[in-house]
């Protein structure tokens, strides 16, 4: 399939795009906004820290790096010990909401 693309440089529906696993999702353009504000509200729940670490390993990943270390190996210790880390999972043990007060800020942890 990806060589059809590059080579063919065909144009797909939404649908074919979604039958393919190439979108997540497809809505009627009247819903999209609404469906925009879904997702960021999903966002919004996520660690910011952890946003973060997803973000550098997904670049190294498409960028062909080879660290000797992942991000999650050279930022987890100090993720684990952060008051974000222990609300996160005490929030989960006592099943109740996340208290993004205790969110860790992105810029505690240095990119390269």
């Amino acid at each position: 399939r990806a060589r059809e693309m590059w080579m063919l440089c065909r144009q797909y529906t939404a649908q074919q795009a979604y039958d393919m696993g190439l979108v997540n999702i497809v809505v009627e353009p009247d819903k999209l906004w609404s469906e925009v504000d879904r997702w960021i509200a999903d966002i919004k729940n996520v660690s910011p820290v952890i946003l973060q670490m997803q973000k550098i390993s997904f670049n190294r990943h498409d960028h062909f790096e080879d660290p000797a270390t992942t991000p999650m190996e050279q930022h987890m210790p100090d993720y684990l010990a952060s008051e974000e880390c222990l609300e996160r999972r005490t929030s989960f043990i006592e099943r109740r909401k996340i208290d993004p007060s205790k969110n860790m800020d992105y810029v505690k942890i240095p990119i390269k």
